[in-house]
């Protein structure tokens, strides 16, 4: 009998600590299916154009959500098409820190009107590509934008925290696809774009970033991976943020991560300018005969500069949780990391609160009759 009450004690602690990992987990508040009424429209001006397409919300473990574009039907502005974020605001005031090294409360909101759109080009072109192009040569450069491509679905492998971009022939026999992907347990948000190339011969193919920022005509540079302000293709990550009105700043600062040290593909032809918020960079990808590569970009928005840069720093890595739900090929075709470190990671499954409560009732009941055979 004493074995039986300390088997169910036991079980029943292990409940509660499972119930304590559980409600951990239940930050989540962007969890949400394709068609949740917190699938949501943007409705805002992006690159001086109000556009009507629904935005889908993710947010993250701090309250930043994430508004990500899908399907747009017509590429006005590529910063906005397809798989980019047209916005991303806290949930709640968080503390946020003031020119002069304090702190206050405050809800910042409007950290992107578009980031994160592509573009490709066959022919060398290197940007910028944010004029909505849909088959546009510029300069002699031939440039297609990732939209029009069909309605997105979310990865329920992925407990819904990615969100799947279908398959586009953006060239003859180059197909290109994207995930995009908030965790719950962690702070910023993730790309990765799949380019494949189908033909019988290699093929060389830019990949154009396109971005606006919510900074506007006040982006400032913070700092870079190398320590300084100055922007060049050695850095693999810059943090800008909307300068000071007064000593108060409502943008959320972000941290912008192009790849890690050491990897097969940098970026390049980086452009970060103090009041300048269009930035974009590129990588010149060189795909064999039937091969696949991933080129896998980053950005966080944080409630100080500091905290963006930690982030940024963070996530050059490629680890933890930062290569969460991403499957061992997907690791192996990464291009702009030199290699993933540890397991992959997946977010863990929650049991339902009531469920949990059940089992722990049952368990009581189970131990004060137990008890009670066992006094008598």
């Amino acid at each position: 009998m004493r074995l039986q009450l300390s088997c169910m004690l036991g079980a029943l602690v292990l409940s509660s600590g499972v119930w304590a990992d559980v409600t951990s987990l239940e930050k989540d508040r962007g969890h949400l299916q394709l068609g949740d009424k917190k699938s949501q429209t943007t409705g805002k001006q992006l690159n001086g154009v109000t556009r009507g397409f629904p935005a889908l919300s993710l947010i993250d473990d701090s309250g930043l959500d994430y508004q990500v574009l899908s399907d747009a039907g017509s590429s006005i502005a590529t910063s906005s098409d397809s798989g980019a974020v047209g916005e991303a605001s806290y949930t709640a005031a968080v503390t946020a820190t003031t020119m002069n090294g304090g702190t206050e409360q405050a809800t910042l909101e409007d950290a992107y009107d578009g980031y994160s759109g592509i573009c490709l080009s066959n022919n060398g072109g290197t940007g910028p590509c944010d004029a909505g192009l849909g088959g546009k040569s510029i300069n002699g450069f031939n440039y297609e934008a990732y939209f029009n491509n069909g309605p997105p679905t979310l990865d329920a492998s992925c407990s819904n925290r990615q969100i799947l971009f279908p398959s586009q022939s953006v060239y003859p026999n180059i197909v290109v696809s994207r995930k995009v992907f908030v965790p719950l347990n962690d702070e910023f948000i993730r790309w990765q774009t799949l380019i494949t190339n189908t033909s019988a011969s290699a093929a060389t193919i830019n990949l154009i970033t396109a971005n606006d920022l919510g900074s506007d005509a006040n982006t400032l540079i913070d700092r870079t991976s190398s320590g300084d302000a100055v922007v060049t293709d050695a850095d693999q990550w810059v943090t800008t943020f909307q300068n000071y009105s007064g000593v108060s700043t409502s943008d959320p600062r972000l941290a912008h991560v192009f790849g890690g040290p050491g990897a097969a593909v940098s970026a390049g032809g980086i452009s970060f300018t103090n009041g300048d918020d269009r930035p974009f960079w590129h990588y010149v990808l060189n795909i064999q005969s039937g091969q696949t590569v991933n080129v896998v970009t980053f950005s966080s928005g944080q409630p100080s500069r500091a905290d963006a840069a930690a982030k940024a720093a963070q996530l050059v890595a490629l680890s933890g949780n930062a290569a969460s739900c991403m499957s061992p090929a997907e690791l192996a075709q990464v291009v702009n990391y030199a290699a993933a470190a540890g397991p992959v990671n997946r977010d863990v499954p929650m049991m339902d609160r009531r469920v949990l409560l059940a089992v722990m009732g049952m368990l009581l009941a189970l131990g004060f009759v137990a008890l009670r055979r066992n006094s008598l």
